[in-house]
């Protein structure tokens, strides 16, 4: 588990989540898990390449 919260911590740090101060609350919530995902598909699509 602890290795899972330093991974996420890392891809906060990467995208740029942490500055998130003045952003409103639902977007946060909308947008983590929309950059996530599409950093998860980028990386899984680099991974496959010949």
């Amino acid at each position: 588990m602890e290795h899972r919260n330093h991974v996420l911590q890392e891809m906060r740090a990467e995208l740029g989540l942490e500055t998130t101060r003045g952003w409103r609350e639902k977007t946060v919530l909308r947008a983590a898990p929309c950059l996530f995902g599409l950093y998860t598909v980028v990386a899984l699509l680099f991974h496959a390449r010949p």
